[in-house]
């Protein structure tokens, strides 16, 4: 529970005077004991006490000189520090938006302190503890405690729990309520140090008591509780539509065993409500049988049936602006997809206008007439869960002419129209898997350009819990500009863009929430009813919610009533004003229609000053520029869960300098989701945007700085904003670009080393661009070099971006000339290449492209000989041309008059200083430049600082979600990592024992430096000596299966099984980078290191992991044996196991998706390892055999325990037979693969899920993953072009699923047989999915 702080600010101190300033609960979080198990409200809570406590460790050999703890809880709090009483809050419960300052100096020593807190929640509803506790050392140095998930909880005491000895391990870990600013406590108070102080108390404690409060008290508006009746002069709207006979998917209140468990990770709507952090199904958040009509809207009055869908589902209604029209969506009696109709508002046949094995949902006209919807024909799998991804669309009012107007491949729902004529809609802002899940109100322009964030969670610089963090949902533009939302509370009220703090926020359970053109609100509420079940054995009373009436809310009144409009005493909600209402303003498009679709079609970005920043413990000094990502949307989904931790795949476009000013400017694929990395001139990340952003074609978009809100005012700038002084950087992702697995296994911890950890070590090709069967990463190294004399500039550029993530130092000769190539992007990142490659020899001609005529190019080149260097003097690449080349010749001069003797003299004699940043990049440089010198001086630093390790204290009050740090936090390991790394940089062989040893050290998958442990195995494959290669096999005997690693960076535990432990990955990597040939012996090892897929995305290549550990094990002359081995696991007669490798492939470790079994398991080992064509006959008949065995039967539903078990076992194998016969390449496969795509039915000729069911998050009842998208992708590999018929219709029949549809387009574009051009360009001018359109748009314009 020991907690250690960084320094975050120097204070200027006078003897004892200290001088104050500004503080605030910025940072801090609200928390409190967790929600009860399956609750729909994570915030409301039972009243009682909470103790909570944590251990703040400040230096040992400095006194503080001052320490304060500023508090306040939701209700009552009694503060201890060290055990001893210092005071308690105010008796009255409702001032909690007082908080309490003490001066706890005397209390407060050197060393270890132990923070104690008892909470009370004086009433039922929201509750949470929110602390800031300022430590300012005698040496100027300021220390910070804020309340967050580190604390420890209980809802019992304990003797002693004040004291220090207490043993606290069995309490919880501390529940986040919201960070500082959420609702429902908003922003209270600027400057905590003007608050009076108060010193500890003298007497001794007493209980915390209190009397109940008065309704509507608790110190915020009073909740909206009672309904009034209605005066006899009220305003009654003209009309509501609205749904009844509810038949919406709510969460389970127990467990029952069955598919139904699953609504508990799949949707989380609070108290049944349309507000949510997450709603991973394509239907309407809320269903009904009925489509009901109250015209006049009267108490009294009967509703009028508009629309019975029988056992049909209805949802998402709407009305046209003239009143005339209701739109819904309905998955009709028999039709198992939502397809959108319109109802005539006085009752009729309903027109359907969409069709097709799409859901299309959430239905609303446009100001022009149009009509926008949600669907799933974006054609990709959202990157969490894994669910269809749903984008905005639109289409004429008769159903045609469908466009995307967004294209996340996350989920947009619920779009309704505001009173300026933009779209606002819920947006699941989730980012790389787990990453961050969250949801936000977004707008746009109809032609989906200037999408901005209206309202959401304003979490501040630092990253926190962002797991479902903000609710959201049922949109309502008001016709005075406001917007009325659900949140988790209530109903918020306010006008676009203002902050969380400006918002009216009205307590009332309401379901849904709905405008009327008189800016009052339709409402619906709940009778509440009280269920006893139990849960995991104990019986547990929970709140059912059932909606049952609309009411009417004024939210410019003061006395916070509702009036009821109509009590249906049965389940209703959706109500909508039925009536004409003003049309918005006409928005004029901004996009190339021409472009839309188009591969070549692209959009600008610009930053006016990314240092212009709230995120001040980012590693800034280290940062030099911007790595720009696409994302892009999984097209196959591997286990048939109901959740599956898929992530993204992630194109790494480029990389853009940092201009003098902070500013960057890019051009950038359009329609596509781009995110931003801060990194360090070797391209290590620094900071991470939180968000997919997008450019529609053409479109121009910007932002202040990194982590600024939409209301900062920019800095006045000295001059023009420097980067849009000169042509964007194109980075356009052409080429042949990195790739990753775009997955963080840990919400938000780590999060710069995960991005790293990501990059490197689940990268999809960095490692498989030659087809040599017994290349090593020297061969690749040695064609990345070849490509830099390429003809294609697209391929060099790439060639420079992969070279400087290998950072090899043979590279650096073939990278010089590259800074002199024609095209601008390519001299950039020939570069930065250097930068990561470098030697001494390629400082001369850097220090000459400091006068390049591009000032970005010369920007990059600073970059690399400052880190080269580990120096840099004063340079403008943006001043005239003589000032600049006056700046670059005295730099050079000043580097040739000390010498490189000198230069590593100083370089050294860094190493001792006591800042660590300092420390860092001298250990950089001196790995680029250095020689004996720098070898004994870097083995005497890791010598000595290797024993120096936080993490062990640290992970007591850090672990899953919650191990995360900052720059400045002692957790941070780039500093040593960096020392580490270039021994292996500097080939220094007398480093080796000591390499080897530390690992050894560090093997303990609790307690070890894992970080340490990494660096000392890429370091060893860099030395190149048979002794390295005997260390790193000796390590990897020496440490545990991956799965045992995993948790340390984070992981979660459903995730142990699916990515790739660092530790053993850099073993591989390394033992592959010297070619080594004894591995024989660890051959189970490097078996047991590859992750498993079930829970993660399923390629359909194997990615770098696989190839390297394939590669490894050929090398050795163990491919023979492994490929019998796995053929006997699959049934052939002929082979031979061999029992160390046999049990090596049958141990296999359980995901929350399921556990695959020794089958699956030994086609994924032979996809990994075979490569001698001489089996591909066997591997056919393999295939052959299992595509002949009848599908496998099983069931869609969470068993014991609530996770599936089972997986079937023929998807599975013959996904990977045919993935290792894509691989071989061998003509002779092509019929067995066409019978895969031929004699099996499409996936949807099964059918489909019922639509109002938990499974409608599946397309089709096939099983997963769709084994003939393998076959299909694999057909395109081999290129032979007899499969383009077949591939056509298979592109063709939408009854085959998105995998399989899909990959047989990658297989046309592959084969690029230019006679099916034609048929390709007709099948896509009306094709209605997104993503197959665009790839076979690809074909035909060229593009491979």
């Amino acid at each position: 529970m020991k907690r250690v702080f960084a320094a975050v600010a120097a204070m200027a101190l006078c003897q004892s005077v200290v001088q104050a300033k500004a503080v605030g609960f910025d940072g801090s979080q609200w928390i409190w004991t967790w929600p009860d198990a399956g609750s729909n409200d994570t915030l409301n809570h039972d009243m009682g006490l909470v103790y909570f406590r944590t251990a703040l460790d400040l230096p040992a050999d400095v006194k503080p000189a001052q320490a304060e703890v500023f508090l306040t809880a939701d209700n009552l709090f009694a503060l201890y520090v060290n055990g001893q009483y210092v005071g308690r809050s105010e008796a009255d419960p409702n001032k909690w938006n007082a908080p309490k300052r003490f001066d706890v100096t005397g209390l407060v020593k050197a060393g270890p302190n132990l923070v104690a807190i008892e909470a009370a929640n004086t009433a039922p509803g929201p509750a949470g503890l929110l602390l800031k506790m300022v430590v300012r050392l005698g040496d100027g140095r300021e220390i910070v405690l804020a309340s967050d998930d580190a604390w420890r909880c209980s809802e019992q005491a304990g003797k002693n729990w004040q004291a220090a000895a207490f043993d606290d391990k069995p309490w919880r870990k501390a529940y986040v309520v919201g960070r500082y600013g959420a609702s429902p406590w908003g922003n209270f108070t600027k400057d905590l140090s003007v608050l009076p102080t108060a010193k500890p108390s003298t007497k001794p404690p007493q209980p915390l008591t209190w009397a109940r409060p008065a309704q509507g008290g608790r110190g915020r508006p009073a909740p909206v509780v009672k309904e009034v009746p209605a005066p006899d002069d009220f305003a009654w709207p003209e009309g509501v539509v609205f749904l009844g006979d509810d038949c919406s998917l709510y969460r389970d209140l127990g467990h029952t065993n069955t598919s139904w468990d699953s609504l508990g990770v799949t949707i989380f709507n609070a108290r049944n409500s349309r507000s949510y952090p997450e709603h991973d199904l394509p239907a309407p958040m809320k269903m009904g049988r009925k489509l009901l009509a109250l015209r006049p809207a009267r108490p009294g009055v009967k509703p009028m049936v508009l629309l019975d869908a029988g056992k049909g589902t209805i949802g998402s209604p709407s009305v046209s602006f003239d009143g005339k029209s209701v739109y819904v969506s309905m998955a009709a009696e028999g039709d198992a997809f939502f397809h959108i109709y319109r109802v005539p508002a006085d009752g009729g046949k309903p027109v359907q206008l969409t069709r097709g094995p799409f859901h299309d949902i959430d239905p609303v006209e446009l100001a022009d007439g149009r009509i926008a919807f949600t669907s799933t024909r974006i054609g990709s799998f959202e990157e969490y869960h894994n669910p269809p991804s749903r984008s905005l669309f639109a289409m004429n009012v008769d159903g045609g002419e469908i466009r995307a107007i967004t294209t996340t491949f996350i989920f947009d729902n619920e779009p309704e129209v505001m009173r300026d004529g933009r779209i606002l809609f819920v947006r699941s802002d989730n980012f790389f898997d787990r990453g961050k899940v969250e949801t936000l109100l977004h707008a746009v322009h109809p032609d989906g350009t200037e999408g901005y964030t209206e309202f959401g969670l304003d979490m501040g610089p630092e990253y926190g819990g962002r797991l479902r963090a903000f609710y959201c949902g049922s949109p309502a533009p008001m016709n005075d500009g406001r917007v009325a939302f659900l949140t988790n509370q209530g109903v918020t009220v306010a006008h676009p863009g203002v902050p969380q703090h400006d918002q009216m926020h009205m307590r009332i359970d309401a379901g849904d929430v709905a405008a009327t053109p008189d800016n009052r609100l339709l409402v619906t509420t709940a009778r509440v009813k009280k269920v006893e079940l139990t849960h995991r054995g104990k019986p547990r009373t929970v709140n059912r919610f059932n909606y049952e009436k609309i009411a009417i809310l004024d939210p410019d009144s003061r006395d916070g009533a509702v009036v009821v409009l109509h009590d249906a005493q049965d389940g209703i909600h959706s109500p909508v004003f039925l009536g004409p209402r003003a049309r918005p303003p006409l928005l004029a498009s901004k996009v190339d229609r021409s472009q839309v679709d188009q591969p070549g079609a692209t959009g600008f970005l610009f930053c006016q000053n990314a240092r212009y920043t709230k995120q001040t413990t980012a590693g800034w000094p280290h940062v030099r520029a911007m790595r720009v990502l696409a994302g892009k949307g999984l097209t196959a989904r591997s286990s048939h869960a109901y959740i599956v931790h898929a992530g993204s795949e992630v194109i790494e476009l480029g990389t853009v300098p940092l201009a003098p000013d902070g500013s960057f400017f890019v051009e950038v694929p359009a329609d596509t989701a781009i995110a931003f990395q801060a990194v360090d001139a070797e391209g290590r990340s620094e900071l991470n945007e939180m968000s997919w952003i997008f450019v529609r074609p053409g479109e121009h978009r910007g932002c202040l700085g990194c982590h600024q809100t939409r209301h900062a005012a920019p800095p006045l700038p000295n001059g023009p904003v420097q980067a849009m002084t000169v042509p964007p950087v194109r980075l356009l992702g052409k080429g042949r670009p990195h790739r990753f697995r775009g997955n963080n296994a840990a919400v938000t911890g780590l999060m710069e080393m995960q991005w790293d950890r990501y990059r490197e070590v689940a990268s999809i090709n960095r490692h498989s661009q030659t087809v040599q069967s017994l290349a090593t990463g020297r061969d690749e190294v040695n064609q990345l070099v070849a490509e830099l004399k390429h003809k294609d500039p697209a391929i060099r550029l790439s060639a420079c971006q992969r070279l400087a993530i290998f950072r090899e130092r043979l590279a650096a000769p073939a990278l010089a000339p590259v800074l002199k190539d024609d095209d601008r992007e390519v001299r950039l990142h020939a570069a930065f290449a250097l930068a990561a490659c470098g030697t001494r020899e390629s400082l001369p001609p850097l220090l000459a492209a400091l006068n390049d005529s591009d000032p970005l190019v010369a920007q990059a080149a600073a970059t690399a000989v400052e880190n080269l260097t580990g120096s840099s003097q004063p340079f403008d690449t943006f001043a005239p041309a003589e000032r600049r080349k006056a700046q670059a010749d005295a730099w050079a001069a000043t580097i040739a008059s000390a010498g490189w003797d000198k230069i590593e003299q100083q370089l050294v004699a860094r190493l001792a200083d006591t800042d660590r940043d300092v420390v860092r990049r001298a250990a950089v440089a001196l790995g680029h430049v250095g020689a004996d010198a720098a070898r004994k001086a870097l083995r005497d630093y890791v010598a000595r600082e290797r024993a120096n390790n936080p993490y062990p204290e640290w992970r007591k009050g850090h672990r899953g979600d919650g191990a995360r740090f900052n720059s400045l936090s002692p957790a941070n390991p780039r500093t040593l990592q960096a020392a580490v790394r270039s021994l292996g940089y500097l080939a220094d062989a007398q480093a080796v024992p000591m390499l080897g040893e530390t690992i050894a050290a560090n093997s303990d998958n609790d307690k070890g430096n894992l970080f340490l442990a990494e660096a000392c195995a890429e370091a060893l494959g860099r030395i190149h000596t048979p002794q390295a290669e005997d260390a790193l096999i000796q390590s990897l005997t020496g440490l545990k299966d991956y799965f045992y690693y995993v948790g340390w960076y984070g992981d979660h535990g459903a995730l142990f099984a699916c990515h790739a432990s660092p530790v053993h990955y850099f073993i591989a990597e390394s033992l592959d980078l010297l070619a080594s040939t004894r591995a024989r012996s660890i051959v189970p090892h490097l078996i047991r290191s590859m992750p498993t897929d079930p829970d993660r995305a399923l390629l359909l290549v194997s990615d770098d992991c696989e190839t390297i550990v394939g590669r490894v094990i050929r090398r050795c002359g163990a491919e023979a044996a492994v490929v019998d081995t796995c053929l006997a696991l699959l049934g052939d007669a002929g082979a031979k196991s061999t029992q160390d490798i046999e049990d090596a492939v049958r141990k296999t470790y359980a995901a929350w998706a399921g556990h695959p079994g020794p089958e699956i398991r030994a086609a994924q080992v032979l996809s990994a390892v075979c490569r001698d064509r001489s089996y591909e006959p066997r591997i056919r008949a393999a295939l052959d055999r299992y595509n002949a065995q009848p599908p496998t039967d099983l069931v869609r539903a969470f068993g014991g325990g609530g996770l599936p078990r089972q997986l079937p076992t023929r998807n599975w194998v013959c996904f990977f037979l045919a993935r290792t016969l894509g691989t071989l390449g061998e003509v002779a496969s092509v019929d067995s693969l066409l019978a895969v795509l031929t004699r099996n039915g499409p996936e949807l000729s099964n059918g489909s899920p019922e639509p109002d069911s938990p499974a409608v998050l599946f397309l089709h009842n096939e099983l997963t993953p769709c084994y003939r998208a393998s076959a299909a992708y694999a057909l395109g590999r081999i290129g032979d072009r007899r499969a383009v018929g077949v591939l056509l219709r298979v592109v063709g029949d939408l009854q085959n699923a998105l995998d399989t549809r899909f990959a047989a387009a990658q297989a046309l574009v592959a084969i690029a047989d230019p006679a099916c051009v034609a048929e390709v360009r007709k099948l896509a001018e009306g094709y209605p999915e997104v993503s197959t359109r665009r790839m076979l748009l690809r074909l035909c314009s060229g593009q491979e």
